[in-house]
């Protein structure tokens, strides 16, 4: 406390008490300030503690699997030393690749009056047969030159991540799915994965219940037969779902009616999808026929975040936070 001196005359008066009352109030706005850091400093840290075990049990990218790569590039990509043949689509956003060695069977053809918002790229050494005026994709078609490099590095990427996805420890084992086998599935993380012998639904459903940030992987081991039948979603949004098909598979989406939803991923199987279905997602195979008026909208199956980047960008989000909030409690 500051000294004051006071004259005989003020002696008795309230001076003394209002200087005791100032000093008061100094430090106890000094105190104040300190307890506000402090909290600040704890509740702060505190935060990034959980984050940090947050992000940690999340299985995220720890597995290796982190996605497509560039394969996500592409609505249809027919990769190496396949086939690939395209008749009469009606409504197709994304783009085409036709990678080194494929051979196009036929003509290709998506009729004029239909929506075709698509570049097409095709490899120097693909045998690609169409003609002018009944298949015109709004970006052009592109041949050798660029679209050799791109189209190698998305089938590499592609046939890398079928094999890393393979590789990942199902949560269940759904077996074999037969005609009036329905299935909810409902998320328990980040990173769900099932493994199915084969299936074979005839009007049927199945249902994904998760987040926005869930991702649903199916392992199917062999044949696959998807008519008129419906993918539900529910939270969980089609860039988020990856069919693999580590064998050499045979994979069939039909009717009119059905609801198709993910990527279909089957670097050594055949896929064959017709009649104008809903088909929100991608096919990536090394055998493709489309035709009967098929629809095709690309979904592109979405990078599985690494959890380092991840963690970073979330941690020096709530850095930034606490330094906000230290700072004004000053």
């Amino acid at each position: 406390m500051r000294e004051v001196v006071l004259s005989r005359d003020q002696v008795g008066s309230p001076v003394v008490a209002h200087a005791d009352k100032g000093e008061k109030m100094k430090n106890t706005k000094k105190w104040s300030n300190a307890r506000n850091r402090i909290t600040g400093v704890v509740l702060h840290s505190t935060i990034v503690g959980l984050m940090t075990v947050l992000l940690l049990s999340q299985p995220l990218a720890a597995s290796g699997f982190t996605g497509l790569g560039h394969a996500t590039e592409f609505a249809m990509l027919g990769l190496p030393n396949g086939s690939v043949t395209i008749s009469e689509g009606t409504n197709v956003f994304g783009d085409f690749g036709y990678a080194a060695g494929v051979v196009s069977t036929t003509n290709q053809k998506v009729p004029v009056g239909t929506i075709f918002d698509s570049t097409v790229y095709v490899d120097s050494t693909a045998v690609f047969d169409y003609t002018q005026k009944n298949f015109l994709p709004s970006g052009g078609i592109v041949i050798g030159g660029a679209a050799d490099a791109k189209l190698a590095l998305a089938s590499a990427d592609a046939i890398s991540a079928s094999a890393e996805a393979a590789a990942l420890t199902p949560v269940t084992n759904l077996g074999v799915l037969g005609d009036d086998d329905n299935r909810t599935l409902n998320s328990t993380g980040s990173m769900n994965v099932f493994s199915i012998t084969s299936l074979n639904y005839n009007y049927d459903w199945m249902q994904l219940n998760g987040g926005l940030n869930d991702y649903f992987i199916f392992n199917v081991l062999g044949n696959f037969d998807f008519s008129g039948s419906e993918i539900r979603l529910s939270g969980v949004t089609p860039d988020h779902i990856l069919w693999n098909f580590p064998n050499a598979s045979s994979i069939l989406v039909n009717k009119d009616v059905s609801k198709f939803y993910g990527t279909i991923l089957a670097p050594t199987g055949t896929v064959n999808y017709h009649n104008p279905g809903t088909f929100g997602g991608a096919i990536i195979a090394k055998t493709i026929y489309l035709h009967s008026a098929f629809n095709l909208t690309n979904r592109p199956f979405a990078p599985v975040p690494e959890p380092s980047a991840l963690l970073l960008a979330l941690l020096g989000g709530v850095s930034a936070f606490g330094g906000r909030l230290i700072r004004k409690r000053r």
